[in-house]
């Protein structure tokens, strides 16, 4: 083997992570092979993927190591895990009862504080009068000394009266929080009010009627950039189009700037331009990332794209895959020091594995195929739904990807990986 700096999942010793391009190079697994970890199972009585949906992350890092919201099918409730060495552990710390529901993290490192927007899954948002559909927003202090968090005094407080098939949460400058949703097939949005426990109504996004007109499984997903900003993306499969809209910090709720086609309508696609995957980085910069995923069919046609949107508001498109290879799912993750970005995908679409590819952030250019495998086991043949962190990585960090076999077998899987220290 040659010299290089090998990963954590080192069981095998087949990824290897080339410190001189910072490029995971996993070589392909034979049907006895793993790549990552299995982890646990969590039931079959989820009734969808429990890592899934695209826009959510279920895991951040804090305090020198991974964390994780999973599902306890012992105590039927999703709890906050540890990651020690490669086992997931239960710290013992609730987030949601509701076996259907989903989760969305944000640690926020200045005041210490983790939040989780949790919201019951559907594919088809609607509105309930039964507060057990409710979205709700927790909030947890961390304590170092035992290495648990504790749900704070007031919370969860109601922050949607539906359900929906996804709900991310950002914070903004001045403190306040904001999520996205889409129910009824628009475009939603809310925001606390003075304080984390007491929020707004929530309101269609003030952008045009025809690009927040949506179908019904179109899905929005919510972050903060730019040192000042909140920003909005959603799917739109009526229009054919994905939009963004941006919220300046401070202004009023419902003062947003006018919606940028961010792929679509001749803006670097033509036809058949949005589907219902997005999943958004960005950087210190002020650039955003988005991974994400077209409905063109024809098999050279750039069915999974990574569109980047410059600090002066314009939008790149770059193919990460074309429909022949069958990518589906793409997630997106940064490491700011050594301007690298790193996205993965599911092939084949019903589930497989867990791919990767790697860029440099500066000429953005992914290479033709599959790319390399992050994730695979002889058992768990249908991974698929990565999820991961909101965060920024480094060479403290590593990289750590999880998925899930909801096919199957029901389990859990991750991998988790050395990035280089220079």
């Amino acid at each position: 083997m040659s010299r290089l700096r090998l990963v954590r999942a080192r069981r095998l010793g087949l990824a290897v992570l080339v410190a001189c391009i910072s490029l995971i190079v996993v070589p392909a697994a034979s049907a006895a092979s793993q790549t990552g970890y299995r982890d646990f199972t969590y039931g079959t009585g989820i009734d969808h993927a429990p890592t899934e949906p695209k826009p959510e992350s279920k895991v951040w890092w804090n305090d020198g190591t991974w964390w994780a919201c999973l599902y306890n099918t012992k105590l039927k409730n999703y709890d906050i895990y540890r990651l020690d060495g490669t086992k997931w552990n239960d710290t013992g710390t609730p987030i949601d009862d509701r076996i259907n529901s989903s989760a969305d993290a944000l640690w926020d490192a200045p005041t210490e504080k983790l939040y989780v927007a949790s919201h019951i899954f559907t594919n088809n948002g609607q509105a309930s009068s039964s507060s057990s559909n409710w979205g709700r927003l927790y909030r947890y202090t961390y304590h170092p000394s035992t290495k648990v968090y504790s749900q704070d005094s007031g919370f969860p407080v109601t922050i949607t009266k539906g359900k929906s098939e996804t709900l991310t949460v950002a914070k903004d400058s001045t403190g306040e929080l904001w999520v996205t949703f889409v129910q009824g097939s628009k475009v939603m949005v809310n925001h606390s009010n003075g304080s984390d426990s007491s929020w707004a109504t929530p309101i269609v996004l003030p952008a045009s009627s025809k690009a927040t007109s949506l179908e019904s499984d179109d899905e929005s997903s919510i972050i903060s950039f730019g040192g000042n900003k909140i920003g909005v993306m959603w799917s739109n499969q009526k229009v054919a189009k994905m939009f963004f809209a941006v919220h300046q910090d401070g202004a009023s709720a419902t003062t947003w700037q006018a919606e940028e086609t961010a792929l679509g309508g001749g803006v670097n696609c033509s036809s058949l331009c949005a589907d219902d995957h997005i999943n958004l980085k960005t950087d210190s910069a002020g650039r955003l990332y988005a991974a994400i995923k077209t409905s063109q069919d024809e098999s050279s046609d750039p069915r999974i794209r990574l569109l980047v949107r410059s600090t002066a508001a314009k939008w790149a498109s770059y193919t990460f895959a074309t429909k022949k290879y069958s990518h589906t799912r793409p997630i997106v993750l940064l490491d700011p020091d050594h301007d690298r970005l790193y996205m993965f995908a599911t092939a084949p679409e019903a589930g497989g594995n867990i791919y990767v590819k790697s860029t440099d952030t500066g000429n953005i250019s992914f290479k033709d195929g599959l790319g390399d495998i992050f994730i695979d086991n002889s058992t768990d043949t249908k991974i698929n739904n990565a999820t991961s962190t909101k965060q920024s990585l480094s060479s403290d960090t590593g990289m750590l990807v999880m998925a899930s076999d909801n096919e199957k077998t029901h389990f859990y899987v991750h991998n988790l990986v050395d990035l280089p220290t220079q």
